[in-house]
């Protein structure tokens, strides 16, 4: 099966969006061109996201983003986030 389903723990004040990236195919023997590489399938603001990944994608992750500001922030404006795991999809 090609989903990618995950369950968030709701936190009093806090909203997620969740987005799905993945990688698509290249043709045998390539590598991705750039512009297939981090690709976002899709989005969810659901506290129980799930994606249906279409034929053509070589690997599927998640980013969780929340309107938490980050406790210890490297950047302005940071937010936490959480990623999945890579997903390698088989070949079509």
């Amino acid at each position: 099966q090609r989903r990618l389903s995950l369950q968030i723990v709701n936190q009093d004040g806090i909203d997620f969006v969740t987005e799905f990236i993945g990688i698509r195919e290249a043709q045998s023997g390539e590598l991705p061109a750039p512009e297939d590489i981090g690709v976002v399938l899709g989005t969810s603001d659901s506290l129980t996201p799930s994606f249906q990944c279409p034929d053509g994608i070589r690997l599927l992750r998640a980013r969780i983003r929340s309107t938490e500001a980050h406790p210890n922030p490297s950047l302005k404006n940071q937010v936490c986030e959480a990623w999945t795991q890579p997903v390698v999809l088989p070949m079509k």
